[in-house]
């Protein structure tokens, strides 16, 4: 019999599995193209990759390649259905009121975009500055952070809604985000449930309404350490 070593500075074969949940026996697998260089850094590789798939009963919504069109895939036999036009370099992907709300590009330039998943079409596009992991949505609005500002766009149009300026308490804090940099070390985070967003900034908490963008609350909170 042969012997199978492993190294970890060789280049790594990248698979997206299926495994049933009850047993955790695998129903499909399938090989990913070029992905992003696992030894870049050791063990801190970008926090928004695990953003790049989501799925709903009937279908998975992925990246087969880092800078791949997000491809819809079948849960139960993992066969391509379609792949969406116009979703190149897709960092992000959310899924709201069936539609797919998509963070684009790299530090140079980047993009808001929303796909119809069913048609596998484009409904719209906008060059707009977006730091790593504040994408949300629901079915009113499509919230994110430009470095800045906080900013609302409509699901349907992709039309402002509003902007709320946010600036952290100490500007000195290592805990920056940098607009449309993904491969940020110290990411911003953004959670949009019901009416409120809540926003974590450097040392700060914030609570803003989802409806108008008004400031609710603010509190301090500490570091965390890998958290």
């Amino acid at each position: 019999t042969g012997v199978t070593c492993y190294s970890f500075p060789l280049s790594p074969e990248w698979k997206l599995s299926a495994r049933d949940a009850y047993n955790g026996l695998l129903l499909w697998q399938r090989d990913m193209g070029p992905w992003f260089p696992h030894l870049f850094p050791l063990k801190s590789g970008p926090a928004s990759m695990p953003r790049r798939l989501v799925a709903d009963q009937k279908h998975l919504y992925v990246t087969m390649a880092v800078d791949d069109l997000v491809s819809v895939i079948d849960n139960a036999t993992g066969e391509t259905v379609r792949k969406i036009a116009g979703t190149e370099t897709t960092r992000e992907i959310v899924l709201a009121g069936g539609k797919l709300f998509l963070v684009r590009g790299d530090a140079g330039q980047t993009f808001v975009t929303a796909a119809d998943p069913t048609s596998g079409r484009t409904l719209w596009d906008k060059n707009h500055a977006v730091a790593a992991l504040t994408l949300a949505a629901n079915e009113k609005q499509v919230v994110f952070f430009s470095g800045s500002e906080l900013v609302a766009f409509t699901p349907q149009t992709g039309m402002p809604l509003w902007t709320a300026n946010v600036r952290p308490s100490n500007p000195r804090s290592k805990n920056k985000t940098q607009a449309s940099d993904w491969i940020s070390a110290r990411p911003s985070r953004l959670i949009l449930h019901d009416d409120v967003i809540l926003f974590g900034l450097a040392s700060s908490v914030y609570a803003f309404s989802a409806t108008d963008g008004k400031p609710l609350w603010k509190a301090p909170y500490p570091g965390s350490g890998y958290a």
